[in-house]
């Protein structure tokens, strides 16, 4: 009701969500604010007059820096606290893995339905008015865990966490889209998905510290205090990419392009786009399985709380300090080579890190693992990017972020039904805890497939637009 309410509030109906979901014309579409002439031919809309702004042409701009410095500061809290929650519902909580399931289905379930209000909202308020209110969400719910020992509290919370992180997902994702050139868009994204990284590195173990010398609640608020400094500082120092149009304006453009093209191709059935939804969903999966069962996987083998913070930093350091090069090089070579290679690799790190109960080659198949998360979120958005209309930025991020979650949903319910039965089906109870990396890493395979059917751009390939 909160959500559906808030979605109300700024003319967001669900009919017009519905629209984002199917593709249909967006009540926004970014066009030049220069004066067109009135002979001027309306089937040009998309593309700027000779001294109208074309968009950045270097990364070395206040936008990009600002905002990747912001996006890593949000992320060394959120990365952490989600590895910790599983643990924090059984251990501190008294409640089983698959309760731990049912709160993440609650905070993931809403990201992939109401969420998808984030696409009509981005293209009211911009990419960086998307990006605040999920930060305003993260550090809610930092907040709610640092404070609240009721599981029954932290599952009502859950779902009003999923519909702003949904925001964070879709506003960071449109950002970064919109401040890299076309031309340096997987270079722009690797920075990005870097900088993102290798800050949780620092932090998880700083926070998994605090989790042994004091306890969970401390932790938590310790998130709470470093999502608030990257909110302030988002809202004082990165710009907004976008300034507002008068409504007129907005539906005046409307109609010109609806008058030029009365027969526009839904976004779903553009090349490649289901099935790089396909590939994200399969891929989140994968990562909802880590995010629950890594840590009580750490702590049964003999780890301490401070363990899962290593594991956090190994994923991140696997994957972080090889994003700027795989983004470059995708520039350079193309990205469908690298993206398979990735998930490959995540294949192989999900295998690795089931069979095993040795907490060595535990934190090591962790830097595999986050050397194939961070990289196909390194090349998810310069695809994405690629093959969508600059005008369906907000669009197309909205619905990544739906499928991103559908995934993640999958994922934990696979892993807390598994890890439940051990104690139930004694037939399948030794590899209970096995079988979800197995799932895993089958589903991603399968989703390899799917990469034939996109669109990859080279150096000599023009982007969609």
């Amino acid at each position: 009701m909160f959500a559906l309410g808030m979605m109300r509030a700024v003319g967001v109906s669900p009919q017009r969500v519905w629209g984002s979901l199917r593709g249909t014309p967006a009540p926004v579409v970014d066009l030049p604010q220069t004066p067109v002439a009135a002979d001027a031919p309306v089937v040009e809309v998309a593309a700027a007059a000779p001294d109208a702004p074309r968009g950045p042409t270097t990364l070395r701009t206040r936008a990009f820096i600002s905002f990747v410095i912001m996006f890593g500061m949000g992320l060394a809290a959120w990365w952490p606290m989600m590895t910790y929650l599983s643990v924090f519902v059984r251990d501190v909580l008294d409640e089983g893995i698959l309760a731990a399931s049912f709160l993440m289905v609650g905070i993931h379930g809403v990201t992939a339905t109401l969420g998808l209000a984030s696409g009509p909202w981005i293209r009211k308020f911009g990419s960086k008015w998307t990006y605040v209110p999920g930060l305003m969400g993260l550090a809610a719910f930092m907040l709610v865990l640092g404070v609240v020992t009721d599981f029954t509290f932290v599952l009502v919370a859950a779902p009003v966490m999923g519909f702003f992180l949904a925001f964070h997902w879709t506003g960071a994702q449109a950002y970064i889209i919109e401040a890299s050139p076309p031309d340096r868009r997987g270079l722009g994204s690797g920075i990005a998905t870097s900088v993102a990284t290798l800050v949780p590195a620092i932090s998880a173990p700083i926070l998994g510290l605090i989790a042994d010398q004091y306890d969970f609640g401390t932790m938590a608020l310790m998130a709470f205090g470093i999502v608030m400094t990257g909110l302030v500082i988002t809202v004082l120092v990165v710009p907004s990419l976008r300034s507002a149009e008068e409504p007129e304006a907005k539906e005046s453009a409307v109609e010109a392009v609806e008058a030029a093209a009365p027969d526009p191709t839904p976004l779903l059935r553009m090349p490649g786009i289901i099935s790089m939804l396909i590939v994200r969903a399969a891929t989140s999966m994968m990562l909802g399985i880590f995010v629950l069962l890594s840590g009580p996987k750490l702590i049964d083998a003999g780890g301490a709380m401070s363990s899962i913070g290593f594991f956090v930093a190994g994923a991140s350091l696997g994957g972080g300090l090889a994003q700027v090069a795989i983004g470059w090089t995708s520039d350079w070579l193309g990205r469908r080579t690298l993206l398979v290679t990735t998930l490959v690799i995540g294949v192989a790190s999900s295998v690795a890190f089931g069979l095993t109960d040795n907490v060595v080659l535990l934190l090591a198949a962790s830097g595999f693992h986050g050397l194939f998360r961070n990289a196909t979120q390194t090349l998810m958005i310069a695809v994405v990017g690629d093959i969508t209309p600059p005008h369906e930025t907000g669009r197309i991020s909205s619905l990544m972020t739906s499928a991103f979650s559908v995934g993640m949903v999958a994922g934990v319910l696979v892993a807390g039904v598994f890890f439940e039965t051990r104690q139930t089906l004694p037939l399948i109870g030794d590899v209970a805890n096995i079988i979800p990396f197995l799932i895993a890493a089958a589903v991603v395979a399968v989703a390899i497939i799917g990469l034939f059917r996109i669109p990859m751009r080279g150096v000599d390939v023009p982007t969609a637009g």
